[in-house]
């Protein structure tokens, strides 16, 4: 997931260790964070907006996000198919 995390520390003139202490992960954490290799759990999100005094969306990039959810709503209106479950009763089946 992109982040701003990188441009908002340089522009606090913070090393990634001080971003790292002030949210109480370590200095790997926020590298990995900084080149899109992790993503932040909510709890660590929220820390990181909350420092900035911003919102999770304004650090955070969740257009990936949006755009794969779409894809997948897409899909299951396309692919979903109504199929006799017993004689009686029937189940929605969703193929991805």
């Amino acid at each position: 997931m992109k982040n701003r995390i990188a441009k908002l520390r340089k522009a606090h003139n913070m090393s990634q260790t001080d971003l790292a202490n002030e949210v109480l992960v370590s200095r790997q954490s926020i590298t990995s964070l900084e080149i899109g290799k992790y993503n932040a759990s909510l709890e660590l999100a929220y820390k990181i907006a909350k420092f900035f005094k911003l919102t999770i969306e304004d650090v955070f990039d969740f257009s990936e996000l949006e755009e794969q959810l779409a894809k997948i709503k897409s899909n299951l209106n396309s692919t979903s198919i109504i199929e006799p479950f017993s004689t009686n009763s029937y189940v929605l089946v969703f193929l991805l």
